[in-house]
């Protein structure tokens, strides 16, 4: 998909002024190849929207992958919740160089509110896995990321902030399987799923039993243990093995 402007994959907004709210729950989707003119190339939560995202993959989208954009005050906040993201690649408007991999923007009232966790951030803009831009009621914008493997250096061009929280885990190759042909299980040498059956490689991920260790790992395979993996297949039937 392409547009000039904002959210060329998906584009999720709310009029609540209309009393038209908007809960969008997304799964297992991959957004890769988009191409947006100004932000949002993969993913735009907008107006007031909430989005609640799990085991999503962001690849190569023009405009960078993601972008949040908050509420009025007369609106109420934008909200997004990622879990188990895979965030990678992401290009700036003309293709032609890396992007961000998350754009928050904030320029209304609204106490906004955004969380990332288990999610792995790789290839994106160096320095650039996020930009942030507020302008409005800054200390009311919470943005949270945890357990993932994510730059914490990140363009800011507000006056709030974004915390990292517990778990973070410095950025290195996560070894996925075959991100150019869209294959982005993680390598194991314990054995990582392919249709065909586990295989094992030769080295494993350094994003392999990183996740939040509070989560329950209840929809792994038993060699994949209870400590989840980073990434879109952690907490999930396709998770490499750990032993």
């Amino acid at each position: 998909n392409s547009v000039t402007q904002w959210g060329a994959g998906l584009y999720v907004g709310a009029w609540t002024e209309g009393e038209q709210s908007t809960t969008a729950t997304l799964s297992w989707n991959v957004y890769r190849g988009n191409r947006a003119g100004n932000g949002g190339g993969g993913l735009f939560c907008d107006d007031a929207a909430t989005c609640n995202s799990e085991h999503e993959i962001y690849y190569k989208n023009c405009g960078g992958n993601i972008l949040l954009d908050g509420g009025s005050d007369k609106s109420g906040p934008t909200t997004a919740r990622f879990s188990h993201m895979t965030n990678v690649a992401a290009l700036d408007p003309g293709c032609g160089a890396p992007g961000p991999g998350i754009r928050i923007d904030k320029n209304g009232g609204a106490p906004d509110n955004y969380s990332i966790a288990n999610s792995i951030f790789w290839d994106n803009q160096p320095g650039v896995d996020f930009i942030f831009s507020c302008e409005v009621n800054c200390d009311g914008l919470k943005a949270i990321v945890s357990h993932s493997m994510v730059q914490t250096d990140y363009v800011n061009q507000g006056k709030g902030k974004i915390t990292f929280g517990a778990g973070i885990v410095a950025p290195s190759d996560p070894l996925f399987a075959a991100p150019e042909q869209g294959d982005f299980h993680l390598k194991s040498a314990a054995g990582r799923w392919t249709p065909g059956g586990y295989v094992q490689d030769t080295a494993t991920s350094p994003a392999i039993a990183k996740a939040d260790a509070s989560g329950s790992g209840d929809k792994n395979p038993a060699r994949a243990g209870k400590r989840n993996e980073l990434g879109a297949y952690g907490n999930s039937g396709e998770a490499s093995y750990v032993r």
